[in-house]
């Protein structure tokens, strides 16, 4: 019995020194760090929050920095930045996309934090988000001359699919050539389900398409 009991106490004697040196070594690390890479790893480790939330479209799972929505997707998708997020609801924010929902807010004006999006991808959200407004539709190839970029319709399609925040950037407005409807991301469910998603936002918004 004694043998095992000093096992046991010298594991934990191992396990709690391999600690301390870790901890020390995150500490050197961080004394080397001059002001400017101290703001950028704050920056980096900022906390998000997150909630889900009942919509007509089916549960949403939101996160959010200080800075604004940081994501938005289906429960059954849920974003990587809601993995270590703090849970707890920005009730303004919820409450805005409510009354989007709802009808009552055809603006959806909220700040969003699209952190890590650049270049052609983030100019064509951007574009989306300003120029195309409740009620009005635009093709992928048109969308892309907007942005500055005419004939880039499949990198539009592919800022579409990969959208952080939908809803208030309205990819669901996106639609394909020839008065077609075109696809759409949205659950983990089949295609022609996310379609019927779409066509549901956008008959809302006084949209109507037949194919």
């Amino acid at each position: 019995m004694s043998n095992n009991r000093d096992v046991v106490e010298g594991e934990e004697l191992l396990a709690g020194a391999n600690m301390l040196i870790r901890r020390r070594m995150c500490l050197a690390k961080l004394a080397i760090l001059d002001v400017a890479d101290l703001a950028a790893l704050v920056s980096v480790i900022a906390v998000l929050r997150t909630w889900t939330q009942d919509t007509l479209v089916g549960e949403i799972v939101v996160v959010v920095s200080d800075d604004g929505i940081v994501a938005i997707s289906w429960a059954d998708q849920r974003p990587d930045d809601a993995v270590g997020a703090v849970p707890e609801r920005d009730h303004h924010i919820a409450q805005r996309l409510d009354a989007w929902f709802r009808g009552d807010d055809r603006h959806l004006d909220v700040d969003v934090d699209l952190r890590g999006v650049d270049g052609f991808r983030r100019e064509v959200l951007d574009t989306l988000r300003k120029e195309v407004a409740w009620g009005e539709t635009v093709s992928y190839g048109e969308l892309a001359e907007m942005a500055g970029r005419s004939g880039a319709a499949r990198a539009v399609g592919t800022a579409m699919a990969s959208n952080p925040v939908p809803f208030v950037i309205p990819c669901h407005r996106v639609v394909a050539a020839g008065g077609r409807i075109g696809g759409y991301g949205g659950t983990a469910s089949t295609a022609s389900a996310n379609v019927a998603i779409k066509r549901k936002l956008l008959a809302r918004e006084g949209v109507m398409f037949e194919r």
